[in-house]
């Protein structure tokens, strides 16, 4: 009884895996501008003009 429950657990996790990956692929159909976006973090108020 306790293989049964172990093998349908990791069935339903392997499915919901399987299914995560398929449909993270069915995105919001937004259209890529081609530009990356790069946010710099600098903590120290004496380095901002070297950015």
């Amino acid at each position: 009884m306790r293989n049964r429950s172990k093998w349908i657990l990791c069935m339903g996790l392997a499915f919901t895996m399987a299914a995560s990956v398929t449909l993270s692929g069915c995105g919001t159909g937004k259209k890529d501008s081609g530009k990356t976006e790069i946010e710099l973090v600098q903590y120290k108020p004496e380095a901002v003009k070297a950015f």
